[in-house]
């Protein structure tokens, strides 16, 4: 079960098992004041959520497509990789942790030593039985009104890889959506919007 907290007088906060009846909404700022900690920890609507630790399957994935990433990007010469838990401020409500962000360098100076000031072009989530509907749903809104640019949600179960890339808004006042531009599986490489001349084989991500 995920943990929530919301504030007390003074910017502290006290981590309980449910979400507490009348919430008081948690900036930024206090949500930098919580115990170092909460690394494992995301402002999540004003709540601070705490994450369980990630297992082995999860972990593997990760290291797997931060190493491809991050290869490309080193040998490219374009861009930073950051691999999580690395602050993301979307908003002062939301504070994310992507698994692995890739940051253009047009985006680059957003790049502080404690944390990335705004939207990456694109970020990559991993699932595990309990992120399943927070990464399916919750950052599937949040991201595309934080503007990044795209996402791609990695499967381990299924092996695979859902890339979703940012639309134009439709019509006026209308908040831009994400366009599913494919679902890849091992055998069929992997194409991105974001980083074209970037392409691997799924299966290189889920190897052991």
């Amino acid at each position: 079960m995920v943990a929530v907290s919301r504030a007390r007088k003074g910017g502290e906060a006290r981590l309980a098992s449910a979400r507490v009846a009348a919430p008081r909404r948690m900036t930024y700022e206090e949500f930098m004041r919580l115990p170092e900690e909460r690394t494992r920890c995301e402002l999540i609507s004003g709540w601070v959520v705490r994450e369980p630790a990630p297992g082995y399957r999860h972990q593997s994935v990760v290291g797997n497509l931060h190493g491809l990433l991050w290869d490309h990007v080193r040998r490219s010469g374009r861009g930073r990789v950051l691999l999580g838990p690395f602050d993301t401020v979307l908003s002062r409500e939301n504070v994310v942790q992507p698994d692995i962000s890739y940051v253009s360098p047009e985006r680059s100076h957003m790049i502080t030593a404690r944390h990335l000031e705004g939207a990456p072009d694109l970020a990559i989530e991993v699932l595990s039985p309990h992120s399943v509907r927070k990464d399916r749903i919750w950052r599937l809104v949040q991201y595309a009104r934080a503007g990044v640019r795209e996402y791609w949600i990695v499967d381990p179960e299924q092996q695979t890889v859902e890339v979703f890339v940012l639309g134009e808004p439709v019509g006026d006042g209308q908040q831009a959506r994400y366009e599913l531009a494919g679902v890849f599986r091992p055998g069929t490489p992997v194409r991105s919007r974001v980083l074209p001349d970037f392409t691997f084989d799924p299966a290189d991500a889920f190897c052991p």
